[in-house]
């Protein structure tokens, strides 16, 4: 009698209790396979939320006070970039390349058609194109939605500095590429509010502000921190990448300490990142303990289901079989519903997975299947391991040990 042949009819006389088992042991995996793809659900939200979130990075220096008050403000400086690197030395990735200046001019300038558009420039770091808005381009701006696409050109004034102010003069044409800004809240403002603002990357500000007053960029900033009279406020705000959230309100302290009135989004909710670092943990903690109590499950579960079957073991074995030839119909027996189980498994994980991740999908699916497979392949592997061991017995031990039990 050939081995698929006795293996149908050992599984028919296996009964209830191996269908029991099967039934138990896959539904613990079904609930550990969905948690396993909720966990990583849960770490895509908080990453998106929180971590990978470039504002809850930065931290906003709106000035320097003079007195401690919050009115008394001195208006931000070229020089306090160096300043600030002073303050936040030690902290990790915190370069000259994680500092950069918003900047605005306080008056307007005319197109050709008469219609008004104030100016503000931004810096974009080298840690990353979110850090305030990615580089619109030399050139462009980015303009409200209700604006659309085109082109326009702006009257820039030649200003000139004498001692009773700044004189405008003539003006020259300045022309920009329009793209409209499309939902795009920075840190405390949203850059789609108004619809005469453009904004304008640094070099782009830097072109402006040289046709202004004639002057070299280098030339105006030292001109600028030396106090000299230029009739605008050139820098709006500093903002400071902290690519640590562990550092972040150690850096803003000591930015506080130093004399900056600061501001960023994380600052009501000290220690959140640490909590969600936590709860990671912990859940990963909860997923080893399902783990290893589904494993015990399976073994203790088998184990009892073999030791049931001792009997018509050592009868095969009494009758001939060898060890091999015994484990490979018990095998069999395990084997086909283990497989079919194991694919509708494989379905439901890849399904749920789909649905859960909109962002990184394929990844998350081959983790989530990934795992899966690794869990079935270490129960399958315990699972013929504990039947070789009963196997492998001696046919008078199992007679002696199935009689015991009967």
């Amino acid at each position: 009698m050939d081995h698929n042949t006795i293996a149908k009819l050992m599984r028919k006389k296996t009964g209830s209790y191996f269908k029991l088992s099967m039934a138990l042991f896959f539904f613990a995996v079904f609930v550990l396979a969905s948690y396993v793809v909720y966990i990583q659900y849960q770490f895509q939200q908080a990453g998106q939320t929180v971590t990978d979130n470039s504002n809850s990075h930065m931290i906003e220096v709106q000035g320097r006070q003079r007195s401690g008050g919050y009115h008394d403000l001195e208006c931000l400086r070229f020089q306090d970039k160096e300043v600030a690197l002073e303050i936040l030395n030690g902290l990790d990735g915190l370069d000259e390349s994680a500092i950069v200046f918003s900047y605005m001019i306080n008056f307007g300038f005319s197109d050709q058609n008469g219609q008004v558009y104030f100016l503000k420039g931004y810096g974009v770091p080298a840690v990353g194109k979110r850090f305030l808005l990615e580089d619109v381009g030399e050139g462009a701006a980015y303009c409200s939605p209700k604006k659309g696409k085109g082109d326009i050109e702006l009257l820039v004034p030649e200003v000139k500095i004498e001692e009773a102010g700044c004189v405008g003069g003539k003006t020259r044409g300045f022309r920009l590429a329009l793209k409209p800004l499309e939902n795009k809240s920075v840190l405390f403002w949203d850059a789609t509010d108004y619809d005469d603002v453009l904004y304008v990357n640094e070099q782009t500000f830097q072109s402006v502000v040289q046709a202004m007053y004639g002057k070299e960029w280098k030339d105006f900033m030292e001109g600028y921190d030396a106090g000299e009279n230029f009739g605008i406020q050139a820098i709006d705000h500093m903002y400071i990448y902290v690519p640590d959230l562990d550092d972040l309100h150690t850096a803003a302290k000591r930015m506080q300490e130093g004399g900056y009135l600061v501001r960023y989004a994380m600052e009501p909710f000290d220690g959140l990142h640490h909590f969600i670092s936590t709860n990671h943990i912990l859940l990963m903690c909860l997923l080893s303990v399902a783990f290893l109590f589904t494993a015990f499950h399976v073994v203790n579960s088998f184990n009892n289901y073999i030791r049931s079957m001792q009997k018509d073991i050592g009868i095969l074995r009494h009758w001939g079989y060898t060890q091999k030839e015994v484990f490979t119909v018990y095998s069999k027996i395990v084997a086909a519903p283990y497989l079919i189980l194991s694919s509708i498994l494989a379905v439901y994980v890849f399904v749920l997975a789909f649905c859960a991740f909109a962002k990184g999908r394929v990844f998350h699916i081959l983790l989530s299947e990934g795992f899966l497979a690794l869990l079935l392949s270490v129960m399958l592997l315990l699972i013929f391991r504990a039947i070789k061991k009963v196997c492998s017995s001696q046919v008078l031990y199992l007679l002696k040990e199935s009689k015991e039990m009967e």
